[in-house]
């Protein structure tokens, strides 16, 4: 029944009736229509989260060159019952 009206185009005398006194409603139909431009609020926490993995990223390097370069060569020279030296961390503890 409701296909029917809108093939004879009662649904849009209805809307005109009843909308077409009200002046935002033209103005919303035709901004669905247009799309608007990516402004830089709108992708701005995009690059937030972008400079957050990159710092993340940095502060992981530079604690894993910490650890490879200054602690590893310590826990290296342990006496072999020490925890460093077991087959499970063997991996850290090679040299």
């Amino acid at each position: 029944m409701l296909l029917k009206y809108s093939e004879y185009g009662y649904v849009d005398q209805l809307e005109k009736k009843w909308y077409g006194r009200v002046p935002c409603f033209d103005d919303r139909l035709h901004r669905f229509n247009q799309p608007e431009p990516l402004s830089v609020e709108a992708v701005a926490g995009v690059f937030i989260m972008l400079l957050v993995g990159v710092g993340v990223g940095v502060l992981i390097l530079i604690l894993e060159h910490i650890i490879f370069r200054y602690a590893l060569p310590v826990l290296r020279n342990k006496p072999k019952e020490c925890i460093w030296k077991s087959p499970n961390l063997m991996f850290f503890s090679q040299v």
